[in-house]
């Protein structure tokens, strides 16, 4: 289903009006043996798209499907039909996204091990328009080879014998296509939106003209022979032991193509291709550099002199280099014999090309002391790290094994002149898990990363007070005052609190900023580019969400531009769980705010998250938006994740323009979608509070432009009435920290109880 806000096509008289191409005499030897698959899209309580006349699509797909079905049995393929009569597929396993169980009827492709899979469609479009049709054939979108050859082929022929002018080969994201490893395309063959096609697909004569089409296209496409990659080694997940591995891959040509393309092979190495040699059906390559130790993938696809490509060959393979050297360091470099203060060994152990050695690579450590004791540990990232505390003053040799090398050193365990303060890091609530990467600060001056266990040291100090500051994202920044005297170790544990109960940890998020680069979007009365707001709303939201723990990105840095469908694809590698797409309008009418939010009909998170967005909106910028409006947008469309778009304002307005030349509107906008993304994992269970409030200097007058935080992690900035409001705010203390230009900064703290709706007001005074 596309956005058909392009001209108008009728579908004329012409449309299934005659079979242009003859069934007579043709060679049907390509399809015997074949296995193909097809699914009549929808079924049962999913009626699909339905026609003004009351055709609903789910039976028009069904009635070709069998018509197929008929022709390709005839010709000797063997046809698996994932439904024959009008019914759902499995009870109970119902997608929420799209009504049906399409996760049966990929299945049933990978069962099959289909030489093709076809999912049989018949298309509306949103917003309705009755006199709208479109030829639309949909391919793999992340397979380019065989699934667009087989998706050239039908469109081809269904655009000769349908009649209709306008059509469009795609790439298609939908599930059946995107979890299918096998061959797949989706033909959305006609509009059954358009009353005249309604019509005409009601009877048996316009069936046969679109299953004979899609026979014609199957026959052409296996006419020309499909290549298969028969072998490969290194096999799926082996391990090899060298880091210049010989592939070597077995192709085997289909008896009606004309050989292989020994010009076009393409294989490579994680992403990147590598030299080849081809005879006799093989293929032999070798990596163009060393390969570091670890996973790998190997991708490899042939074509042959027809055109028509093989299924894309990826695998994964393991290269395991041994040990080469081990680099040490001691943490701090010496400790006090209490027994009680730990000295942290990291050993990094690096093959010969001075890489990483693969992950659970065994290390021994031994310590020639009294104890003679012996530990085990396993790399992670190359590194491992063993920890030593002793009561004996001395020096404590070392030997660090792996593999067949070894590093001989030594601990020094020693009284010290000055204090040395040992920090661990946990999470509260659960103090057996310790946080690594914390950025923990000394006074503002000495600055350090914990490492993989949780720690830091500072060794040296002087005796005083020292504010230790600790920032790590997903997580409140801690600020403490410890005091250091004596020249003794200080050992403490740090909990910090997760942001929102850990509900934003790792969840992937994409933003995606429409727009970019030469492409401006919407134009404000002034020049202002949509284009340069959808990206400054998109940073502020990605910060927002990164500083809760959410693995969120752009689809696109500034200044860029990428397709929908490559902003799609991205989504893909991304593995996103949500899809989010920040969107400035134009309109017509410039006293139009233009807030609204779009979300496909059939997605279910998509509407609750536009929903939850339009809240917000009420909430925190006091208007009220349109929506969740249903539309067949691209992104929405073919993403494989809950996806939403919003549009965050209408650049024709004046009013909104002006403010979008400043940061106080776009930061306000992130803040909005922020929440809403909050509340969105949260559930209806929350019982957060709202702070808000009025900043005015000494006089009573309004700040406006204030900006104020919230533990320096939530910022937002006061409107020119002064006023700002927080919501979605946990039940803990927060402070609160205000700064405006030519005033004293504020900084005061608050509690935030269940449900509570606090509301200060501040008083700024002027710098003089």
């Amino acid at each position: 289903m596309l956005n058909s806000s392009c001209s108008l096509f009728r579908a004329g008289d012409k449309s299934y009006s005659q079979l242009t191409e003859s069934m007579e005499g043709i060679d049907t030897r390509p399809l015997e043996g074949r296995v193909i698959v097809l699914d009549p899209g929808h079924g049962g309580p999913a009626p699909g798209a339905v026609g003004t006349g009351g055709l609903t699509e789910k039976q028009v797909n069904l009635n070709v499907a069998l018509r197929l079905q008929s022709y390709l049995e005839n010709a000797g393929a063997k046809v698996v039909m994932t439904r024959s009569v009008d019914t759902g597929m499995i009870a109970g396993r119902i997608d929420s996204l799209r009504g049906d169980d399409l996760d049966f009827r990929v299945r049933m492709s990978e069962n099959e091990e289909a030489d093709l899979f076809i999912s049989l469609h018949h298309n509306s479009n949103l917003p309705l328009n009755r006199d709208y049709s479109a030829i639309e054939t949909y391919y793999k979108m992340e397979d380019y080879f065989a699934s667009k050859d087989a998706a050239r082929m039908i469109h081809k022929h269904l655009v000769k014998n349908l009649q209709i002018p306008l059509n469009f080969l795609l790439p298609g994201n939908y599930y059946v296509l995107r979890n299918n490893s096998r061959t797949a395309i989706l033909g959305e063959a006609s509009y059954i939106s358009n009353p005249s096609l309604e019509k005409k697909l009601s009877n048996s004569e316009s069936i046969e003209i679109e299953a004979s089409s899609y026979f014609l296209g199957i026959l052409d496409y296996f006419s020309r022979g499909v290549p298969r990659i028969t072998g490969v080694t290194p096999a799926e997940d082996e391990v090899v032991y060298t880091d210049m591995p010989v592939f070597k891959i077995s192709v085997l040509e289909d008896e009606y193509g004309d050989g292989i393309d020994e010009q076009s092979i393409l294989i490579g190495i994680d992403d990147e291709e590598i030299p080849y040699t081809y005879g006799s059906s093989l293929i032999t390559a070798v990596p163009s550099k060393p390969l570091s130790s670890g996973e790998h993938n190997l991708f490899v696809n042939v074509v042959n002199i027809k055109g028509n490509h093989s299924l894309l060959y990826e695998s994964r393979f393991m290269v395991d280099i041994p040990p080469a050297h081990i680099v040490v360091t001691h943490s701090p470099g010496s400790v006090p014999p209490d027994r009680i203060t730990p000295l942290t060994i990291s050993a990094t152990v690096i093959d010969k090309n001075n890489a990483a050695v693969k992950d659970s690579t065994p290390v021994h450590i031994k310590f020639e002391d009294d104890s003679g004791s012996e530990e085990l540990n396993y790399t992670k990232n190359g590194v491992v790290r063993f920890y030593y505390s002793y009561f004996k003053e001395g020096t404590i040799p070392y030997t660090i094994r792996s593999g067949d090398i070894s590093y001989q050193g030594a601990l020094v365990i020693e009284n010290r002149d000055k204090p040395l303060l040992l920090l661990t890091f946990t999470k509260k609530g659960n103090p057996n898990e310790r946080l690594r990467n914390v950025l923990v600060g000394l006074n503002g001056g000495q600055f350090g990363y914990t490492n993989g266990d949780g720690n830091i040291s500072f060794e040296n100090l002087e005796q005083g007070e020292y504010t230790i500051s600790a920032n790590l994202p997903g997580y409140y920044p801690a600020n403490l005052q410890r005091r250091v005297s004596g020249n003794s170790s200080h050992i403490e544990s740090v909990n910090l609190e997760p942001m929102y109960s850990s509900i934003l940890f790792g969840k992937r998020i994409l933003i995606d900023p429409e727009f970019g680069g030469l492409a401006s979007g919407s134009v404000g009365p002034s020049g202002l580019r949509a284009a340069d707001e959808n990206m400054e709303t998109a940073r502020y939201l990605v910060n927002l969400l990164k500083a809760a723990g959410a693995d969120s990105r752009l689809t696109i840095n500034p200044g860029e531009d990428l397709t929908p469908y490559s902003r799609v694809r991205l989504s893909n590698e991304f593995d996103a769980q949500l899809f989010v797409s920040i969107r400035h309008s134009s309109s017509t009418n410039p006293k139009n705010e233009g807030l609204a939010t779009y979300a496909y009909p059939t997605s279910v998170n998509g509407k609750r998250l536009g929903a939850l967005v339009l809240n917000s909106m009420t909430d925190i910028m006091n208007s009220r938006g349109a929506g969740p409006i249903e539309s067949a947008d691209y992104v929405l469309q073919q993403t494989g994740c809950p996806a939403v778009i919003i549009n965050l304002g209408n650049v024709s307005n004046p009013e909104i323009e002006e403010e979008l030349y400043a940061s106080r509107r776009n930061r306000l906008e992130a803040y909005t979608v922020f929440t809403a993304l909050l509340k969105y994992y949260a559930g209806a269970s929350s019982d957060w509070g709202e702070f808000s409030g009025r900043i005015v200097d000494s006089e009573g007058k309004p700040v406006g432009n204030a900006v104020i935080s919230l533990d320096k992690t939530i910022v937002i900035q006061s409107d020119s009435n002064g006023r700002f409001k927080f919501i979605a705010l946990e039940n803990r203390e927060y402070s609160v920290s205000i700064q405006a230009k030519e005033y004293r900064s504020l900084n005061e703290k608050f509690v935030i109880s269940k449900n509570d709706r606090l509301e200060r007001n501040f008083t700024l005074v002027r710098n003089r």
